[in-house]
């Protein structure tokens, strides 16, 4: 069963949105907010969505995650970084 996401802080995931936040009203922010929503269901693989979701919104640490995904710390590391510039890249575009 897939996790539902649910962001009230889009600027935790990535910083350029935090110009958005003080400069925007609130339909803005919730446009923002669905669309990283859908570019993380959508684009990202699913061991980079989980890593992300595990990281940001259930705030293990890598080494936690690691262990529980039973991989490398630096692949987790190297995932949540592609995710990362993945997301800025497409967000790019609406910001």
């Amino acid at each position: 069963m897939a996790k539902k996401v649910s962001f009230d802080l889009c600027e935790n995931l990535l910083p350029d949105t935090k110009l958005i936040y003080e400069n925007s009203n609130s339909k803005d922010i919730r446009k923002l907010q669905n669309v990283l929503i859908k570019v993380i269901q959508e684009q990202l693989t699913k061991r980079q969505s989980e890593i992300m979701l595990m990281y940001f919104f259930e705030k293990k640490n890598i080494t936690h995650i690691s262990n529980e995904l039973n991989l490398n710390k630096s692949t987790v590391s190297r995932s949540l970084h592609a995710s990362l510039k993945k997301l800025n890249q497409i967000l790019r575009y609406y910001l």
